[in-house]
């Protein structure tokens, strides 16, 4: 199955409760949310914000504003780990910075810790440690 399948779902599912207003799409929010996870080791919201755009590419039915607080659901639910860094927010309308999460189901064969991220342990071929 595609790992984008069940976000597609989440946003056919928000188009067809359109009517119930902004809380039709939470669902859809934090597929984006777990999708964008996956893919980056470290992300703002401007990441989510820029996910989200990929499925409405002509401007999307809710504000894409309001992300902090499934940010902050991911945090409590550990997809995400706060780092106290910020980057500069992609948004030319915002001028505050924005907070960088890490993600805890991103870099295959490694995990992140609040330290950062530990590489795998095993050794890899392009590895080169001067050995020869």
């Amino acid at each position: 199955m595609n790992p984008y399948e069940a976000t597609r779902k989440a946003a056919l599912l928000g188009i067809a409760r359109s009517s119930q207003g902004a809380k039709a799409w939470h669902p859809f929010i934090k597929c984006v949310i777990h999708d964008t996870a996956v893919r980056l080791p470290y992300l703002t919201s401007d990441d989510v914000r820029d996910e989200i755009r990929t499925y409405f590419p002509n401007g999307a039915p809710f504000n894409l504003m309001a992300l902090g607080a499934f940010m902050q659901s991911a945090q409590k639910d550990g997809t995400l780990l706060k780092t106290g860094r910020t980057r500069k927010s992609k948004t030319p309308t915002q001028h505050r910075d924005r907070e960088v999460f890490a993600s805890t189901i991103c870099y295959p064969g490694g995990r992140v810790m609040r330290g950062g991220i530990q590489p795998p342990l095993v050794p890899t071929d392009d590895d080169d440690d001067g050995d020869e």
